[in-house]
Parts: C-alpha cells; structure tokens; sequence
C-alpha cells in the first residue's frame, strides 16, 4: 500500500514527523515499511533519525538510480539500499541534489510498483504537486494523509486554492490530521469551517506534545518511538492519536479492497476532504 503525507498549502507543519510516526505505528503490527520523500534530498529525515551524512556509506547515489532505471536491482536486494531504522522500518533516500528529474521520477515509480514492503510512505515534501516527482507518487498512492494546523493564515491560505489541490487529490482517498491539536483553540469544526468546509468528517487528530518536537529537534526520534511503545505517560495520547489514524487507514484499505472486489468505487466512503 502507498500513502502520501502531504500538506503542499502550508511547509513546516509536520508532514514529516507524522509521516515518521505514521511509519513506525504501521511497522510495529509486524509489517514491512519503507519511508522515502518526494524530493531527492530530505535534511529532516537525516536529523530525526541522528542519521550523518558523512557516514552514509550507500552506493553512489547515481549508480544507485541508474540500477533502479535499468532494472539492475532485484526485490529481494532492495533492503541492501535502504537505511534499517528498526527491525520491520526502513528508510530509503537517494540523498543527492545531483539526479535530474526525469530520472529521479523513474526511481519513484519502481518505489511505487517494485518496493516489497506491506507499505510504502511517501514524504511530499515539497509544495508543488504538479512536478514530475509528485504526480508519478500520487498516480501510484492507495491513500493520502493531508495535514494540517489550527493555524487560521493556513486555513485561509488553502481556503483560497483549495481547488487547485483538489485537482491532483480528488479521485484517491484522504484522510485529514489536524496536527499539533489543542482543544482550547478550537474544535475540529472550527478548522474545516476556516477551510470553507461544512464539517469535519471522520478526521483524525495529533494533539500537541512538546516531547515530540524534542524528538525531532534533539535526533531522538527514536527515543520518542521506544517510549510510544512502552505507553509512556508523556507520550500516551500520541501514541493514541497515531493508532487512530492507523485504523482509518485500514478502514481505507479495506473500503477500496472491496470496491475492487465488487468492480465498484464508492468515493464518498474513502474522502475526508
């Protein structure tokens, strides 16, 4: 399964780190998981994870997409050129602003079709979704993951262009996070009638913790993974929201399992926004 995060109206939201926690929940029910990004260099995932790029000793990053392109590397060596994080997460990152992106693309749609993992989570993490790179990951996803914030300028801001998105996401199914959720500011109402929507419909949240900007601060990503899967008091509600959103993801694969099943597709049971 393919799931894109995304939140191309606003950068600097949290894509990343939902996409992060997102990825680590999915492998702790014993599943394969690949976490990659749509453009050719994340500085983010390299610092969440204390990961040096100094002491990156993968291939060649050119030789790497060249095997890619040319059919060079068979599915059971796919993990070679991946990163381990844990036993079932992998990260794999090209890491080079040197691949053009007629090539780069090419490398996405084998990530899309060819990774062996139960799932694959797409970081978009950039804001133009007419690119190359962003049309190849949503030609090819299963679900996306749209974030948001309680910020009112972010809300209008997609208010303004929301059609303009709804252009590239109107056929997949969507789930919506309000990330970074405090009660106080507001309920989840209020953010979709910022938006210029009716209501918010079976939307997901991620309350604020500032445990978990530390994790992404400090490096300590992992810490924050480990105390997650001990209930750690300080992390309980995280560990909540994300399992909430992981079964709206299940409700999603399995709506669209059946739909294909029936040769039907019901895209009002799958749309969040």
């Amino acid at each position: 399964m393919n799931i894109a995060v995304m939140s191309p109206h606003a950068p600097k939201n949290g894509t990343t780190t939902i996409a992060a926690l997102l990825s680590h929940e999915l492998s702790m029910k014993n599943k394969k998981v690949c976490l990659t990004h749509a453009k050719t260099k994340s500085n983010s995932l390299f610092s969440f994870f204390n990961i040096n790029e100094s002491d990156d000793k993968t291939a060649n990053p050119i030789e790497i997409s060249k095997l890619i392109i040319e059919g060079g590397i068979r599915k059971n060596d796919i993990s070679a050129y991946c990163k381990g994080i844990t036993e079932n997460l992998e990260l794999f990152t090209i890491n080079s602003n040197e691949i053009d992106q007629g090539s780069y693309s090419e490398v996405l749609d084998f990530i899309c079709k060819s990774f062996p993992h139960d799932y694959t989570i797409f970081d978009i993490d950039t804001e133009e979704l007419s690119s190359l790179e962003c049309r190849t990951i949503l030609n090819n996803c299963d679900c996306i993951v749209y974030i948001f914030t309680q910020n009112n300028t972010e809300l209008h801001e997609f208010k303004k262009e929301k059609l303009k998105y709804y252009r590239y996401i109107r056929n997949i199914p969507n789930i919506v996070v309000v990330n970074k959720f405090n009660g106080i500011i507001g309920s989840m109402d209020d953010v979709a009638c910022a938006m210029g929507l009716k209501k918010a419909s079976k939307w997901v949240k991620v309350s604020y913790n500032p445990y978990i900007a530390w994790g992404t601060n400090e490096g300590k990503l992992l810490t924050v993974f480990e105390l997650m899967k001990k209930r750690d008091y300080r992390l309980v509600d995280t560990d909540s929201d994300i399992k909430n959103l992981i079964h709206s993801i299940m409700s999603i694969k399995k709506v669209v399992r059946a739909n294909k099943i029936n040769g039907s597709y019901a895209r009002k049971e799958v749309v969040s926004l």
